[in-house]
């Protein structure tokens, strides 16, 4: 028998199914895979069915699709001009720590962030610590046997430990608070597990005429053991980082592209860096992250 020796890449591709499987929520019951045989570069999908019209969908996205784009970005100034992406105390537009609205973990309306009853460690010297938040995050998944604190957001009582001993934010947390904001601002897309940007789960917010959906985004930079917030409102792209040193890492740059690259025709997807309040404990960035989400949600940053 006689072989074709491949050569170049895309040139021969392996396509195959797997199930049907337990149908998921979003109706899928079959995976179609793809291998390319010069590569050896692995493709998968979730599909509702195996017709030719989901195979040759598949087919278009993997191989039409938008690259990774650079990313561009701006600045937006404060009022007092002086450029560092932080806002003062009395710029309009602030995210104001003093009950307007904006919920904390335990639900009493503030957002604590500075040396109050929600304060962080006092001998914290600012800089956002390693190490923390993977320990939590051992912690937590240890604990699944441990009883429900809020059974509805799938917090248990190590959840509420963190918060009342001041500890950093764990992805549990986050989604919990995204949870909430998703009640209440149904309209929105995103606000979805951090742990989706992470490892490249998440679709773009696309709806059925082709434009992009407002979407609001709390993500995780492990680089700097640190949460921010990001939006697409108004044509725009934006960022709220509570410890914003004009510098987007590689992993921040990754999300943003697989969140909102659809979001623009150009060739470079742009980031408004927002001036906003800036964190002065060494752990407050989750929570400083939700309240950004919460009022980007309701368009006020």
């Amino acid at each position: 028998m006689s072989q074709n020796r491949v050569v170049v890449e895309n040139k021969s591709v392996g396509i195959d199914f797997i199930g049907p499987l337990p149908t998921t929520s979003k109706g899928n019951k079959y995976v179609v895979t793809l291998v390319d045989f010069f590569s050896k570069w692995p493709e998968a999908a979730p599909l509702t069915d195996k017709t030719a019209a989901s195979v040759a969908l598949f087919l278009f996205e993997t191989f039409c699709r938008k690259p990774k784009l650079p990313i561009d970005m701006e600045y937006a100034m404060s009022s007092t001009g002086n450029g560092d992406g932080a806002r003062n105390d009395e710029s309009d537009g602030d995210v104001h720590t003093d009950g307007d609205g904006a919920p904390n973990a335990e639900s009493d309306g503030d957002v604590h962030t500075g040396d109050g009853d929600r304060a962080r460690n006092d001998e914290s010297d600012g800089d956002v610590h390693t190490g923390d938040k993977s320990s939590q995050r051992n912690v937590i998944k240890s604990q699944k046997q441990c009883p429900y604190w809020i059974k509805d957001l799938s917090l248990n009582y190590k959840h509420k430990t963190i918060i009342e001993t001041n500890e950093m934010l764990t992805d549990e947390h986050i989604q919990a608070a995204q949870n909430l904001l998703k009640k209440q601002f149904q309209h929105l897309a995103g606000l979805q597990s951090t742990l989706l940007f992470q490892n490249k789960g998440f679709s773009p917010a696309l709806i059925s005429d082709g434009s992009f959906q407002e979407v609001v985004q709390v993500l995780f930079v492990p680089e700097r053991d640190h949460w921010v917030t990001t939006s697409y409102h108004e044509g725009e792209v934006r960022l709220y980082d509570s410890k914003f040193n004009h510098v987007l890492s590689d992993s921040l740059k990754e999300q943003i592209n697989i969140i909102y690259k659809e979001a623009t025709q150009s060739n470079v997807l742009t980031v408004r860096a927002m001036p906003v309040q800036q964190q002065t404990g060494g752990v407050d960035c989750g929570l400083i992250a939700i309240a950004f989400a919460y009022h980007a949600a309701l368009g006020k940053i």
